[in-house]
């Protein structure tokens, strides 16, 4: 079971991308896969627009919030504080690390907890921040939204759901006779499941993709070209009627440290003592920086109503030393798929995961 918000990630590493030049910019901008300088800026910015959702007026709730926090032998260039104020609304706040690192750490934290609503609690465990700590940069995101037609409680019954090591257990099945946005690939299907969003200019939806085999889920992910596909489900807008229909509620909280995956993708000088994040920090004098952890945690709930989810990603710093289309009137996800959450007119990605037990929540 895993969920991870690319977006969160994206915004957290596109803050320190603000601070670096030269070769430590090009990798993390081929990492990121955004474009190098003001570009890159713009277009975080521009999510941050997207992000920015009345929960009273639409009934869908979507927050995201940047900060960071500063040792006070740190002093930060004015031209990066500017950007980071400009592009990702965040503000400097001052912090202890060398001789409070532990009350630094409690503060992140309680930043973070209240951000996301109270799903992601201690986002920095017990000795994760040390006198070494220079800066701590973070992007939480918040989403709840109601399905466009939500589930009958009264409907869901507990069915089989067959796990990767063979075994079956039950679990509560949503079901509906209504018709839905479902899509057959060859090797998977397709449902796009909208959220209630009056807005128009706007639109969000889960995806949820279904292999064909029982345990096909491994290999749909490995030939899977992500952005190819979600490029084509912006265009899912066929419904079918549906002879059967089942989709698990599951509710999944998980985090990793993320270094090593990053520095796999190519991102290895921002880690090292030859990164180049000198356009963060002021003069000669102060310390030269280099990234020592990213850590990243989400959480997401389905249920018959609807969806929760939250993420949670922190950067912290130390000084150096598609296919044809065919109709289909089945979607039975009874065994493990992959999900996404999206922002259609944008094709913005918040959410991604798979569900590989239903009945476990990591």
């Amino acid at each position: 079971m895993a969920v991870l918000s690319p977006l969160s990630v994206s915004l957290a590493l596109a803050m320190v991308a603000a601070g670096a030049k030269g070769a430590t910019l090009e990798q993390m901008a081929s990492c990121l896969k955004l474009p190098h300088g003001d570009l890159m800026h713009k277009f975080s910015a521009h999510l941050k627009e997207v992000l920015k959702v009345d929960a009273g007026k639409h009934g869908l709730e979507l927050s995201c919030a940047n900060s960071l926090w500063v040792d006070e032998s740190v002093h930060l260039k004015s031209s990066f504080q500017s950007e980071l104020k400009q592009s990702y609304g965040a503000e400097a706040a001052p912090a202890d690390f060398q001789h409070k690192a532990e009350e630094a750490r409690g503060k992140v934290n309680e930043w973070a907890e209240d951000e996301t609503h109270g799903k992601i609690a201690n986002i920095l465990p017990p000795d994760s921040v040390s006198s070494d700590t220079r800066m701590i940069l973070a992007n939480a995101i918040h989403f709840k939204g109601a399905w466009k037609k939500p589930f009958y409680e009264s409907s869901t019954e507990e069915h089989d759901f067959f796990l990767p090591n063979g075994k079956t257990i039950q679990v509560p099945m949503m079901q509906t006779m209504t018709d839905q946005y479902v899509k057959s690939y060859p090797t998977f299907k397709a449902l796009r499941l909208p959220y209630k969003f009056p807005d128009s200019t706007w639109s969000f939806s889960m995806f949820v993709l279904l292999p064909h085999d029982k345990n096909g889920l491994r290999a749909m992910e490995e030939s899977l070209n992500t952005q190819s596909v979600v490029d084509d489900l912006a265009h899912l807008e066929h419904k079918i009627p549906m002879r059967r229909f089942q989709l698990p509620k599951f509710k999944i909280l998980f985090g990793l440290e993320m270094s090593d995956t990053l520095k796999l993708l190519g991102m290895e000088l921002p880690f090292g003592d030859h990164a180049d994040l000198s356009y963060m920090t002021e003069g000669t004098q102060g310390p030269s920086l280099k990234v020592s952890s990213v850590r990243h945690k989400a959480f997401v709930e389905v249920n018959e109503k609807g969806t929760e989810a939250a993420a949670l990603t922190t950067v912290e710093m130390v000084t150096k030393c598609m296919p044809m289309y065919t109709e289909d009137s089945d979607f039975v996800a009874d065994h493990p798929f992959m999900f996404l959450i999206k922002e259609e007119s944008s094709n913005t990605i918040l959410f991604t995961g798979r569900v590989l037990d239903p009945s476990k929540e990591q």
